[in-house]
């Protein structure tokens, strides 16, 4: 509102809007957050490479920390909050839990396939055994969360927009960790097999000319 009145009264050019103290010190610190998170993405997603002994399975279950915003901002849309620091504290904190609840439903799949399983097969056995640990771990977060998110003092005021991110963000995570990453895993399958397959099949055509071309 005071941006609005300042710039229209400002006709002459007269009135310049400098950003300082609190306000100034908030813009550089999610600067840094900006650049911090990103560099905890690129050591988790080495991290999870070391683990999966894969280049694609990360970034699987790094794709899924950013629909979780989605719900983050539905829920400061909700609660009359605006996104403050604190908010980004909290999607911080939720990518963490987010990437543990994937890891775990990634890492079961894994098993199923080495256990002879087919990938489709392997995808709902782990969807359907995962699915009561993924929620209940979901569900005890977002209710420690609530007394924190609900709280009408002044000295939660701070700490509300944090438990607004994890606790809606967190409800969104759940739903896609358990539709999402089983769906993203079986699309990947299906392409690599077809680009192995018809990587195969060019080989044999290959070898079959040349073969050919020995006879005659």
């Amino acid at each position: 509102e005071i941006t609005a009145m300042l710039e229209s009264n400002n006709q002459g050019g007269s009135i310049r809007l400098i950003w300082d103290g609190e306000k100034q010190q908030t813009a550089k610190s999610m600067k840094k957050m900006r650049f911090a998170s990103l560099g905890v993405l690129v050591a988790i997603y080495v991290l999870l490479t070391a683990q999966f002994r894969s280049y694609l399975q990360p970034m699987l279950v790094l794709a899924i920390v950013p629909f979780t915003f989605v719900g983050v901002v539905i829920g400061h849309l909700s609660m009359g909050y605006s996104l403050t620091l604190f908010s980004m504290y909290g999607l911080v904190a939720l990518a963490g839990i987010v990437v543990n609840d994937s890891i775990v439903m990634i890492d079961f799949m894994n098993r199923n396939t080495r256990q002879g399983m087919s990938i489709r097969d392997a995808i709902l056995h782990a969807a359907g055994r995962r699915f009561r640990p993924i929620v209940l771990t979901s569900l005890t977060t977002i209710v420690s969360l609530v007394p924190i998110m609900l709280d009408t003092s002044r000295q939660a005021e701070v700490l509300i927009p944090m438990a607004i991110s994890v606790t809606f963000g967190l409800a969104s995570a759940t739903f896609l960790v358990l539709t999402l990453v089983p769906a993203m895993v079986c699309v990947s399958a299906e392409i690599r097999q077809s680009i192995s397959g018809s990587s195969r099949a060019h080989g044999v055509e290959t070898a079959g000319r040349s073969g050919a071309n020995l006879a005659t």
